[in-house]
């Protein structure tokens, strides 16, 4: 798509300064240059992001990241899709307690929560708005997610 395109090509100008040859020891500060230079539409600001056993790749092997047998992946991560005008993010929290977690989703009105178990839609019940950005709380029951939608 020329718009996703163009989005990407962005991102590598704004990093184009900061290239350089980094040691084995300092490549997970990649991950962070590449994340600072990328606009975010939804983004975790409050409570556990991500999960503790995170792989960035699987070696040669095709495997669904959703498919874990034995290792432990607790945390909380999401991941978004575009159907439409409307952005679409899956929240799922992988660990055995409840995680509260607050986060910013970027949004022309306001998000709707959408609970995967039961079908109950709701608005947020603390949000706080500025500009095209939603801020709010959601809580995860342990292995269960939350999607979240949002009009572009």
């Amino acid at each position: 798509c020329a718009e996703e395109d163009e989005k990407v090509s962005a991102a590598f100008e704004r990093i184009g300064d900061r290239c350089r040859v980094i040691s084995e020891k300092e490549i997970d500060g990649i991950c962070d240059i590449v994340i600072e230079a990328i606009d975010r539409p939804v983004e975790i600001v409050k409570g556990t992001k991500g999960s503790v056993n995170n792989h960035m790749s699987y070696g040669d092997c095709l495997i669904d990241p959703y498919v874990h047998t034995g290792e432990d992946i607790t945390g909380v991560m999401f991941n978004s899709y575009v159907v439409g005008n409307e952005r679409r993010t899956l929240f799922m929290n992988y660990g055995k307690e409840e995680e509260t977690i607050e986060v910013r989703v970027t949004s022309a009105d306001v998000p709707l929560i959408w609970d995967t178990l039961t079908g109950e839609v709701n608005e947020p019940m603390d949000l706080r708005q500025e500009q095209e950005n939603s801020f709010f709380s959601m809580t995860l029951p342990c292995t269960h997610g939350i999607m979240v939608t949002a009009r572009l």
